[in-house]
């Protein structure tokens, strides 16, 4: 049976940017960690950590070391936090997001409320809720969507790894909900590109092999859109998951 390979499989620019710098660090010897997991990808955590740059889950197990901040962001009194205790900090936030936090800082100045389109416990999400200077509401459908009390001004931006279709599902009842919508499409390009060509290849294939960390949110919604156009796929995390 062929085996074909989606044209853009493999880490985005935000992720490869930062594994690779921190393999840099790592390779350096100087004493390093990650705040949090530095991507959802088991085996990249496992690695780094065997090289001396484990992940820690708070600036205070920091201390002392060299911070590496994970490609998902954090808010800014976190980046304080990791100063104050003396920690050098290396932000590995990936622009994508880093243009995110942006446009709700800035959008949110004048006190406009908030509406971030995505996953609420993602930590992406709540590393940009803490740059917002006004209330942030959080949804992730239509229908939470529709119960947001009637505003009459506000910005929406989404989860950079948010799914283009759901993202304007969840527009079009917004724009029901504020009078003054200022919509900021803040999906990656490399989301949209990988997430056509998965749809794409399900379509055609007897069977889909989606590869990836099974707490990556981005490789569920790949799964998710492969299984709804191909019933025989499967999400791959280890080679060892691959039925003999």
């Amino acid at each position: 049976m062929p085996l074909e390979v989606a044209a853009h499989a493999g880490f985005c620019m935000g992720v490869k940017r930062a594994v690779e710098a921190a393999e840099k660090v790592a390779q350096s010897g100087k004493p390093a960690c990650t705040l949090g997991e530095l991507i959802h990808n088991p085996q990249v955590v496992e690695e780094l950590a065997s090289q001396g740059v484990p992940p820690v889950r708070s600036p205070e197990e920091a201390a002392g070391r060299m911070v590496l901040i994970r490609s998902h962001g954090v808010p800014p009194e976190t980046l304080e936090a990791l100063r104050t205790l003396g920690c050098e900090v290396a932000d590995l936030t990936c622009p994508f997001v880093e243009k995110l936090h942006r446009i709700v800082a800035e959008g949110s100045s004048d006190g406009t409320p908030v509406i971030l389109v995505g996953e609420r416990d993602h930590p992406e999400v709540r590393g940009t809720a803490g740059w917002a200077h006004s209330q942030v509401y959080t949804v992730t459908s239509p229908e939470e969507a529709e119960a947001l009390p009637v505003m009459d001004h506000a910005i929406a931006a989404a989860q950079t790894t948010f799914p283009p279709d759901r993202w304007e599902a969840v527009i079009a009842m917004l724009e029901k909900k504020v009078r003054r919508l200022e919509k900021h499409c803040t999906i990656c390009s490399a989301t949209e590109t990988r997430q056509r060509e998965a749809k794409e290849l399900a379509e055609r294939a007897d069977a889909m092999i989606v590869v990836g960390g099974r707490n990556s949110a981005n490789t569920q919604k790949l799964y998710a859109a492969c299984k709804a156009r191909c019933p025989r796929t499967i999400l791959v995390e280890r080679a060892a998951d691959i039925p003999s």
